[in-house]
């Protein structure tokens, strides 16, 4: 049975600790335009960062950027999870070279620097749940605190270890050509031959180590492709979808507005509006709807 011991949400930031008894499966990749802050507390986990898997375990220490693709996997466990809008820290203008970036990482901390993080997630939980004058501004400083001690100690600290397995080798290699090939007519039987392995494996391979199927991981890219396209051009929408891949400006349209819940210009528009500082209504706000930023 799982239990969310904590949860709190102020405007640019979202914290939750979840402990889970079950094993977990996030059904689908997906990204958003908050950086994610992933520290695992018990248990063991693999996450699934832009294309790598990585095997986590207790005092592992994980930061996804902006717009990655990523997705986890987990028997029992417990875990922290800081989701931050890049916004809500730029007052401050510290040049992290973790933030400016906008780079993963995956680190194993050592006994000594799990205890300091830890307690800077404590500061960060402790002064959510007492809501003290001028607490919102105490928890972004206490948050800018964790990343600058990892930015810090990032070097230091050993990688978590990736899984070369050879499943995992070749979903790399799909991913690579996908993430190379996603504004053309991409098959499944165009990809194994190019990779010189069979489609049954390819495709079998590719489920179990991502979760998804080869089409729905070029969807993905093409997505992100699209929101980047949208979040950084004045481009017709028409174009977008053109070269993001997809050869039909309907079926663009159902999938965006399936994914993101608002249709591209929508999305253009929710984005100009909040970089602007207007408010934002309904479904376009950020965090927590996962919009996508260059």
């Amino acid at each position: 049975m799982d239990a969310v011991l904590f949860a709190k949400e102020i405007p640019g930031m979202r914290m939750e600790q979840v402990r889970r008894a079950d094993p977990f499966e996030m059904k689908e990749l997906h990204a958003h335009a908050f950086w994610e802050i992933y520290y695992l507390l018990e248990g063991e986990c693999v996450y699934f960062i832009d294309g790598r898997s990585y095997a986590l375990r207790q005092g592992a220490f994980v930061f996804v950027g902006t717009n990655v693709l990523h997705r986890t996997l987990a028997e029992r466990h417990e875990r922290m999870l800081v989701e931050l809008d890049p916004a809500a820290l730029a007052d401050f203008g510290m040049p992290l070279e973790l933030l400016e970036q906008n780079a993963s990482v995956a680190v194993q901390l050592t006994a000594a620097q799990q205890r300091q993080v830890e307690a800077l997630l404590r500061c960060i939980t402790e002064s959510l749940q007492e809501e003290a004058p001028h607490y919102a501004a105490r928890v972004r400083l206490y948050a800018l605190s964790l990343l600058c001690y990892v930015d810090e100690h990032v070097r230091s600290a050993p990688a978590v270890p990736r899984d070369v397995s050879p499943r995992h080798r070749l979903a790399e290699a799909v991913i690579r050509y996908l993430e190379t090939h996603y504004d053309q007519e991409v098959t499944l039987e165009a990809v194994s031959q190019a990779l010189y392995v069979s489609k049954y494996h390819l495709a079998h391979a590719f489920k179990e180590v991502t979760g998804c199927t080869l089409v729905e991981y070029l969807t993905a890219v093409r997505l992100q492709r699209a929101r980047y396209l949208l979040a950084s051009t004045r481009l017709h929408v028409a174009d977008v979808a053109s070269r993001a891949g997809f050869n039909s400006l309907s079926h663009f349209n159902r999938v965006f507005l399936r994914q993101t819940g608002m249709p591209p210009l929508r999305y253009r528009q929710a984005l100009t509006q909040q970089r602007s500082g207007a408010p934002v209504r309904g479904e376009a706000s950020i965090p927590g709807q996962g919009l996508f930023l260059p």
